[in-house]
C-alpha cells in the first residue's frame, strides 16, 4: 500500500505515510495531523462497527477516509456513500483506479470504485423494482413464494383465477422473471418473504 500511495502522490502532497493498527492509535494520530487520508479495512482493524467509524469522521471533520476492503456489505455501502468524506475502493481493484482513490482523497474529493458504483445501482435497480410493486402484488408474490397455486391464492384472496394469473404476469414482468423458482428467489433476497420463514 505505501508503494500504491507513493506512486498516486509526488512528495510535496504528503508528510508521512503511517501504519496504525489500534483504534486508539488512530485517534492519537489524527488528533496531532491537521489534513489526513485514512485508508481503512473496517473488516480487519478494532472497531466494532459502522457507527464508531462516523462518530470518528465527524470528530475529525478534516479527514478523508478511503475504504479498501474486500468484505464491504451492501448495507455498509449504502450507508457510506452518502458520506462526502467517504471513498470505497475493494482490494481487487487495479492500481490505477486505487492510485486515483488516494488522488481524489488528497483533494478532499470522494471517490466509489467501479465495483462499488455497480453494487450500488444493482440494489437500487433491485428497490425500483420493489417500489414498482402494488401492494397487491406484494402480499401475492409472498403467497406465490409460500408455494401456493393460483387456485389457493384465489380462495385466500377471494378473488377469481383469472384475476390472480393477471397479477402473477405483472408480477413476473416487473421482476424481469420467467418462473415461480425466480420470483421465489427475487422475493427472498430483497427482504419481502423471511428466508427463515420460508424454510420453515
Amino acid at each position: 500500500m505505501h508503494y500504491v500511495v507513493r506512486m498516486a502522490l509526488d512528495k510535496s502532497q504528503y508528510d508521512e505515510i503511517a501504519d496504525v493498527r489500534t483504534h486508539k492509535d488512530l485517534m492519537s494520530w489524527l488528533q496531532k495531523e491537521e489534513q489526513a487520508v485514512v485508508i481503512i479495512d473496517l473488516t480487519l482493524f478494532d472497531m466494532h462497527n459502522a457507527d464508531e467509524l462516523l462518530n470518528m469522521s465527524s470528530r475529525f471533520s478534516h479527514v478523508h477516509w478511503i475504504m479498501f476492503s474486500d468484505n464491504l456489505t451492501e448495507g455498509l455501502i449504502r450507508r457510506l456513500s452518502v458520506e462526502p468524506s467517504f471513498s470505497m475502493v475493494l482490494k481487487d481493484s487495479s492500481a490505477q483506479e486505487i492510485q486515483t482513490a488516494v488522488q481524489c482523497a488528497v483533494r478532499g474529493e470522494r471517490y466509489l470504485g467501479h465495483q462499488i458504483t455497480n453494487i450500488l445501482l444493482t440494489s437500487q435497480a433491485e428497490a425500483d423494482k420493489q417500489d414498482k410493486l402494488t401492494h397487491t402484488e406484494t402480499e401475492i408474490l409472498k403467497l406465490i413464494a409460500a408455494g401456493k397455486t393460483v387456485k389457493e391464492i384465489a380462495n385466500e384472496r377471494c378473488s377469481s383465477n383469472h384475476t390472480i394469473i393477471t397479477h402473477k404476469k405483472n408480477i413476473f414482468r416487473k421482476l424481469n422473471v420467467n418462473t415461480t423458482y425466480e420470483a421465489t428467489k427475487w422475493a427472498i433476497k430483497n427482504g419481502v418473504v423471511n428466508f427463515v420463514e420460508y424454510y420453515i
